[in-house]
């Protein structure tokens, strides 16, 4: 797992942007500006509906402040993220309990945790695995994935 890199975005030909946190997020968590419009939110849904939108945003680190992908946002700070395009590597945030081998797809997880999970069967993926996960995470963990 990529402990040893300290960004999210590794390979982009997407848009990067800010916008003010509307609650507490981490870097590597998707997000979406909430319908009240101003301020960004962990993603509260699922694959399906990011089809239909276009896309997704993913929260990043703030390194103008010195932060890394540790460092959580809080509420009305001033949020950095990237909108990924095919092709792109990022890191995203893949949810506890998740045993993921290289090839493997994941999607955002519905119900509003801006984690990323492994896709079921049926599901077409938005990101594919470029690491390992060495069995069960037994944590949140930002794990390299190319954006399909």
């Amino acid at each position: 797992m990529s402990t040893e890199l300290h960004t999210i975005v590794l390979k982009s030909r997407g848009h990067h942007d800010e916008g003010v946190a509307g609650s507490a997020i981490l870097p590597g968590e998707a997000i979406r500006l909430a319908a009240t419009g101003g301020k960004y939110n962990v993603e509260p849904l699922a694959l399906a509906v990011h089809v239909l939108r276009g896309g997704f945003k993913i929260a990043k680190e703030c390194a103008l402040l010195g932060k890394t992908t540790a460092d959580a946002y809080a509420l009305d700070d001033v949020l950095f993220f990237y909108t990924p395009l095919s092709g792109d590597n990022v890191q995203v945030l893949v949810k506890t309990g998740a045993e993921l081998v290289i090839g493997s797809t994941l999607v955002v997880e519905g119900g509003g945790s801006g984690l990323f999970v492994k896709a079921g069967a049926l599901a077409a993926g938005q990101l594919e695995a470029l690491e390992d996960s060495g069995g069960a995470l037994a944590a949140d963990t930002l794990i390299v994935c190319r954006v399909l």
